[in-house]
């Protein structure tokens, strides 16, 4: 991400229906941040939470094998806690199973900690950025996230069901060729982070606070990657945890 983004900056925004901006990001990311720096942040929210939440809930029982092992692990430690008896076992199964289908109904609060890191890691570079402006540029880098759902789901469908035995063997990244007892923690807590669809999204956000912060691109780097290591962070300790 030394020169992630070659462009420049204009001063008249180009002008497109909400629902085009979904498909610029693809390929215009830099103009959508310009003409929706002052926008509405929760329509990005709305869209990307009420995807990724309908992609989840199609695509679980497909997927069901790379969920088995989190589920296992959560029933193994909720057993080791007292007074959970045997019939709890099947109860918390359940439960979990179904946080994983809604998990995109925390999106709203993924984004808004996403944004706020953003925003205040901004403010060390001399960013100009608003909040609001965070809001929006977080919000429309989660679509890099919807399409890493569809291709989770589609490869869910085409897959030996035999071989999805975790989450790491569906994803986009070193972590699938790499066994979660061969390294570290804090290895494969990073390798997680090392996906096609989180660099995208991280890139995505950097484009982001190029534009509405009004900084250099070496600082829109400095900012993204710093974003990206707290969330590495948070993968660290998910993955301690026994939660990855």
């Amino acid at each position: 991400m030394t020169e992630p983004y070659a462009l420049e900056q204009s001063t008249q925004p180009s002008k497109a229906s909400v629902w085009e901006d979904f498909i610029d990001i693809f390929y215009a990311p830099a103009d959508v941040f310009r003409r929706r720096e002052n926008g509405s942040w929760f329509i990005p929210m709305l869209v990307v939470t009420v995807l990724i939440t309908g992609i989840t809930l199609l695509t679980f029982n497909a997927l069901e094998g790379a969920y088995r092992p989190l589920l296992d692990k959560a029933v193994e430690q909720a057993m080791q806690r007292p007074g959970v008896t045997p019939d709890a076992a099947d109860t918390i199964r359940k439960v979990g199973a179904w946080q994983f289908k809604l998990f995109g109904l925390f999106f709203p609060i993924l984004i808004l900690l996403v944004a706020l890191t953003t925003w205040f890691a901004g403010k060390f570079f001399g960013s100009k950025q608003s909040f609001r402006a965070a809001m929006v540029v977080v919000g429309y880098a989660q679509v890099a996230r919807v399409v890493g759902a569809i291709a989770m789901g589609i490869e869910g469908l085409l897959m030996d069901p035999a071989k999805i035995t975790s989450l790491s063997a569906i994803t986009l990244g070193p972590v699938r060729f790499i066994s979660r007892d061969a390294v570290s923690p804090f290895v494969y807590g990073v390798l997680l982070r090392l996906d096609v669809f989180t660099i995208w999204a991280t890139v995505l956000i950097g484009i982001g606070v190029y534009v509405t912060g009004k900084v250099s691109k070496g600082s829109a780097t400095a900012i993204a990657l710093f974003v990206w290591m707290v969330g590495s962070l948070q993968g660290i300790s998910a993955v301690m945890r026994g939660q990855l």
